[in-house]
């Protein structure tokens, strides 16, 4: 029996208008990246890559293939492309023996190309092609004409191109043929770029291939093979006169489309010479000059270094002796013909793609040195705005659905767009929809059925775009469907030690049922990383950002930077129609008024740090404090953000809202009893901790009470290990709160809501700054307009991870240092592998998967190559992160220098004490180098670092005596700047 699906679809702008300069276009692997092999090496092992930088090709960013967008108007066609091919492009080589890299790579070209609708009547006096873009595949990929623009210098006796100085040019008369010449340099698909611009110069067989035009592909061996299938090639380009370009195949007589496909006979042929001191007739013609040359126009002699066919001018128009034109050959001397066609069945002028039997290219290519018709297509800056627009493509490119029933099984497939995240749900009655995949980076969203499953409707939509490189794309980010609320929860002093689901055998843990049942119906994060202590951690969920960058490294003296964008500028950015609030623990300094000039919150009810005591504290409302609040704190803190909850959803106002409870943070205490399960009794600091837990379980279980999951996404994280006083296995003393083990920074995480359409466990390394990006997405607010463009943002939004997507591989990066920090440094993870880097110079290696206790450092035995690998990537990770800097690039910073005076002009060497409470911005790490040392505008001679917050430097003092200003600056694109004004006097 056969079962009969409904699907709900929406197809995209399809390419019908009869038209061909409108309905040729490659338009099916829009939706793709672009791609290339770097190196043979690459190639052999099948490894493409989507960002590359060499030369002037730089793609930091991926970006789409070829055409994304067409349009016109009653005149012309325009064409959006980034001009790179949608075959995988490269290697390039400089040399036959392939060892020295091609100089450039390819890059986004981000051109609009425009082309005549009719090319109109075919001029009496043709004109020559150009150097550059004489045309576009369809591709998008540029067209370049026979030459390589190199042409013989008769004066030098050798070849030279347009950018060697004037003297020295070419003449123009024996002009350099580019495949001879430069093919040992074009790819598999016979291309290679002139700066960043990826071009063809002859026969494409890697986008011939895509049109299904006789050429089969290896991808094993990235080579392709003429295979002649007995079809009329399709379109391949279009040149600037309007004309369209065939691949090699045509009808034999090009006025009856019954007749044989055959490949299409050039009509040229190598010239019977030994001497260059003639013209041919059609390069005559060409340059309008005599075919007898005067002896300064000669070209070299025929040799194993000019061979013939090194010079366009090696080659004859059969037309010119005595051969026929359609008898004879096919091609005219500019490589057409006028013929029907299948895209044109009253016949037009055509160019075809000139090769050999076995797909060599064959002079001329792809046309000869003159346009059959006028050449006015070109590029432009704008397409007008009464342009028709008919297709979209790159990161709009639509979905469109193919349906598949087979032996009782049903198919449903979607095509997708690469970088996009993609839904789909299924529905029994186009009401309750229930998700079934949620896929990004796939080259199709599929859905299979039995035929005994029940009739279902089908949807799918896409959730967001991984960044790309947008330039020259007319592209508005897909607007949110949804902008669901947002709870976060931020618990105080909890690791996973502390946590029932994460250390499910621990010895003295809190039931906390409100967390798990929440648990189960979102995602858990078992590597979820914080900052050893609650400041770098708050910090960085507010900015984003790693500690480095806003300067918090410790609570000590912890000040959140004004300039730095918090959540809540991220959402007053985008206009958002959030309510937002901050409850809770702040402990970022700036005194009553922190949260909203520092933070910029517009409603915060918080404790302004630690409290002494949960029923005896101070609570600062607006910016307004009231002391001796005898509340339980805990209690007061869900009680603030129910209220607020019940406010916006009174008012149907989308909220988001910080909810960071003291607890269980120290003092250690008994909660009210009604808030902890009966029967946990005792007074040791474990059960006392594990009360606080349980309390604010509780109160969390009435907050949730308050919140409609349908529409709310909660997410609740530790903000840093469990105190020294109450750890518990598998963390070991002194490697808990505080420190850089994972007792000090794993965590607890978990987010559940509408926007989560997973569920259980994921292992992705995760960072509490990647809170800033996910809130927003869940949110439903958009990054580029939240976030300003030169913001270095190290969080990672955890939307794929919530939607049940691949990890992304990344480093994770935790931080000590700033006041009250003993011993400050940094640890760094990928994968398995952690590695601490401390001031003083000292280093630890850890396999913290088979070691999560940190008790074997693999340093101190012989690593093996998979640990040296790890180890020597995490440590070029780090001095990447060090040179990058952070913080502010103007504060005052130095304490004092000694000796602080000296005379005029002579030589003196002076030690620099910096200050470590400084936080905005704090002195980084030892491997962080100096930029420079400056005196009054003076740079040192020479600079160290004896440790963090001492540098010595050596200065040639100015000759005016006076008080000057010093400046210590580091190293890193946001450099740190420490300066003292008038520390140093010159005296007479």
């Amino acid at each position: 029996m056969k079962k009969w699906l409904t699907f709900v679809l929406v197809f995209g702008t399809k390419l019908a208008h009869a038209d061909p300069l409108l309905d040729s276009w490659l338009t099916s692997t829009s939706g793709q990246y672009a791609r290339i092999f770097p190196t043979i090496e690459d190639e052999t092992a099948g490894n493409s890559v989507t960002t590359w930088n060499r030369g002037q090709g730089v793609q930091n960013l991926p970006t789409y293939a070829g055409v994304h967008e067409i349009s016109h108007d009653a005149t012309n066609i325009y064409i959006r492309t980034t001009g790179l091919g949608a075959h995988i492009m490269g290697p390039w080589y400089g040399n036959e023996a392939k060892t020295n890299l091609f100089p450039n790579y390819p890059s986004n070209q981000a051109i609009i190309y425009r082309l005549p609708r009719t090319p109109g009547p075919p001029p009496g006096t043709k004109t020559n092609t150009g150097l550059g873009r004489i045309g576009i595949f369809v591709d998008g990929v540029s067209m370049f004409d026979s030459r390589d623009a190199f042409s013989y210098d008769t004066s030098e006796g050798r070849d030279e191109s347009p950018m060697t100085p004037p003297q020295v040019d070419g003449n123009d008369v024996w002009n350099r043929d580019a495949y001879v010449n430069e093919g040992v340099t074009f790819d598999a698909s016979n291309a290679h770029q002139g700066g960043s611009n990826y071009h063809y110069h002859a026969n494409p067989p890697g986008l011939r291939h895509l049109l299904g035009d006789s050429v089969d592909y290896d991808p094993a061996t990235n080579r392709y093979t003429e295979n002649f299938n007995g079809q009329h090639s399709p379109i391949i380009g279009w040149v600037r006169d309007g004309y369209p370009l065939y691949g090699p195949y045509g009808y034999s007589d090009p006025n009856d489309p019954n007749s044989t496909v055959r490949r299409m006979i050039s009509g040229f042929r190598k010239r019977n010479i030994t001497v260059r001191e003639t013209l041919p007739p059609h390069a005559a013609r060409d340059q309008n000059r005599s075919e007898t040359l005067t002896s300064d126009f000669f070209g070299p002699p025929v040799s194993t270094q000019f061979v013939l066919g090194h010079y366009l001018e090696d080659y004859e128009y059969l037309g010119d002796f005595g051969q026929t034109l359609g008898t004879d050959f096919d091609l005219d001397e500019h490589n057409g013909r006028f013929c029907i066609t299948p895209e044109f069945p009253a016949g037009t002028y055509a160019y075809f793609v000139s090769i050999e039997a076995d797909g060599t290219p064959k002079f001329p290519y792809n046309i000869g040195r003159k346009f059959y018709g006028t050449p006015q297509g070109n590029t432009t800056n704008n397409v007008p705005a009464g342009a028709t627009t008919i297709f979209q493509g790159g990161p709009e490119t639509p979905l469109t659905c193919g349906l598949d029933v087979t032996n009782d099984v049903v198919t449903l497939t979607w095509s997708t767009l690469e970088g996009g995240l993609y839904l789909t749900q299924s529905s029994p009655d186009l009401e309750d929809w229930q998700t079934d995949t949620a896929t990004q980076d796939a080259n199709a969203l599929s859905i299979i059925e039995p035929a005994s499953d029940p009739k279902k409707f089908y949807r799918t939509s896409l959730l967001s775009l991984s960044p790309f490189d947008d330039a020259g794309f007319q592209y508005t980010p897909p607007t949110p469907t949804t902008q669901n609320n947002v709870l976060l929860i931020i618990v105080d002093d909890w690791g996973i030690d502390a946590s029932p689901l994460d250390n499910p055998t621990g010895a003295n843990l809190a039931s906390m049922p409100n967390f798990v049942n929440l648990a189960t119906q979102g995602v858990r994060f078992t590597n979820a990383y914080a900052q050893p202590q609650c400041s770098p951690t708050r910090a960085g969920i507010l900015s984003g950002r790693f500690s480095f960058r806003h300067g918090i490294g410790s609570p000590g003296g912890a000040n959140f930077p004004v300039g730095e964008t918090s959540l809540p500028d991220a959402f007053a950015n985008a206009s958002s129609p959030h309510a937002v609030s901050m409850i809770g623990k702040w402990h970022l300094g700036g005194g009553d008024n922190g949260p909203f000039d520092n933070a910029a919150w517009p409603d915060a009810r918080v404790a302004l740090s630690n409290i002494p005591s949960y029923t005896l504290w101070d609570k600062t409302i607006n910016g307004t404090t009231t002391t001796g609040v005898t509340t339980y704190a805990t209690t007061d803190q869900a009680d603030d953000a129910i209220n607020f909850i019940n406010t916006q959803n009174n008012n149907s106002n989308p909220w988001f809202c910080w909810l960071a409870f003291n607890a269980p943070h120290g003092p250690f205490h008994d909660p009210p009893s009604e808030l902890i399960p009966s029967g946990l009794t005792g007074t040791t600091n474990s059960i006392r901790y594990r009360k606080a837990l349980e309390a604010m379980d509780t109160e969390i279980g009435n907050v949730l009470q308050a919140v409609d999951l349908s529409t709310t996404n909660v997410i609740i994280i530790g903000d840093n290990g469990t105190p020294g006083q109450v750890f518990q296995a598998p963390f070991l003393a002194q490697k808990v709160k505080g420190s850089l083990y994972e007792g000090g920074v794993r965590v607890p995480l978990i987010v559940a809501g509408p926007d989560v359409y997973a569920r259980g466990t994921r292992d992705d390394l995760v960072h509490c700054a990647d809170l800033f990006p996910t809130i927003l997405d869940l949110a439903g607010v958009d990054n580029n307009t939240a976030i300003p463009a030169d913001t270095d943002l190290d969080g990672i939004s955890l939307l794929p991870a919530l939607t049940g997507n691949s990890a992304t591989p990344r480093t994770i990066l935790v931080e000590n240092f700033g006041a009250g920090v003993t011993n400050p440094g940094r640890a760094l993870r990928q994968n398995q592998y952690k590695l601490h880097i401390y001031d003083d110079g000292t280093e630890e290696f850890y396999d913290v998967v088979q070691d999560i206790s940190e008790t074997n450092n693999l340093l101190l035995g012989t690593l093996n190559p998979e640990q040296q690998q790890a180890y020597d990537d995490l440590v070029a990770e780090s001095s990447n992160l060090q040179n990058q800097g952070g913080g502010n690039t103007t504060a005052t910073g130095i304490l004092n220098v000694s000796p602080n005076t000296s005379t005029v002009g002579s030589t003196i060497t002076v030690t620099i004490n910096l200050d470590p409470n400084k936080t905005d911005p704090a002195v980084p790490g030892i491997n962080q180098t100096i930029n420079r040392v400056t005196l009054g505008g003076v740079t040192a001679t020479s600079s160290s670092r004896p440790s963090r917050y001492v540098v010595e430097a050596t200065f040639t003092l100015p000759n005016t005596p006076g008080s000057y200003a010093m400046e210590v600056v580091f190293n890193g694109p946001q450099a740190r700047t420490f300066g003292l004004n008038d520390a140093f006097e010159v005296t007479p």
